[in-house]
């Protein structure tokens, strides 16, 4: 008899939920889907490069909260794979935290050009 095995998991939650129905059922993954999850992946990182996130270029000096926020995470978030890790970091601002920064949350304040909400 086995026991049912927990499936290995991406650090990225979207990345996860793309892919939970194939995991469940890798018979059902085909050629032409993968391509497409590939396809929304790529979009969604694209999104974060396109945004220039990564810079802070919208959080402004003058501001003392925002120039705060941009001095602590300057240093933490300078290229995707530190932003796909950060969530160890996060919990000094949003509270207790596991897994990845780049949630569906995240990419869709990205979206809407709230990027302050993104970054907190």
């Amino acid at each position: 008899c086995f026991d049912k095995f927990e499936t290995g998991k991406m650090i990225v939650p979207f990345v996860n939920e793309l892919l939970k129905p194939y995991i469940d059922a890798p018979s059902k993954m085909k050629p032409s889907i993968l391509k497409e999850i590939a396809q929304m992946i790529n979009e969604k990182f694209r999104l974060i490069l396109d945004k220039n996130f990564l810079r802070l270029d919208f959080l402004s000096e003058d501001d003392a909260f925002e120039r705060r926020l941009k001095e602590s995470f300057n240093d933490h978030i300078t290229s995707l794979d530190d932003l796909v890790k950060f969530g160890q970091f996060r919990h000094h601002w949003a509270g207790p935290y596991c897994g990845s920064y780049v949630d569906e949350k995240f990419i869709s304040h990205l979206e809407k050009d709230s990027y302050i909400d993104a970054l907190v």
